[in-house]
């Protein structure tokens, strides 16, 4: 997983960059937490895609093509089972947040 290229660069080279800025300090200190923001989006993105690249990988190695059969569509619907319970489950378990929850209650002026 850690020689996964995402965009680029590998997932070490990226832990090793990171362990670099924190040893030797910010290039420009007054954005550290704006940069973090960045920063932390972008390891979970490429985190996100070895884990999916290791995934797929595992997925795929027993298929000897890419034609439909049934037990690629048991697959397909198991993926996609999953996928809507792993949604529903971060939206139940996520506080109130977003545009909806911040707008004001419309006046009934």
């Amino acid at each position: 997983a850690e020689n996964v290229i995402t965009a680029g660069i590998t997932l070490r080279d990226l832990a090793i960059g990171v362990r670099s800025l924190l040893k030797e300090g910010f290039t420009i200190p007054e954005r550290a937490h704006t940069s973090a923001l960045v920063a932390g989006l972008s390891g979970r993105i490429f985190r996100a895609l070895g884990e999916w690249n290791e995934w797929a990988q595992k997925a795929v190695a027993d298929w000897e093509d890419i034609e439909a059969d049934e037990d690629k569509h048991a697959w397909a619907e198991s993926v996609y089972r999953e996928l809507v319970e792993d949604l529903e489950a971060f939206l139940r378990n996520r506080p109130e947040s977003g545009p909806e929850s911040r707008r004001p209650e419309a006046s009934s002026d």
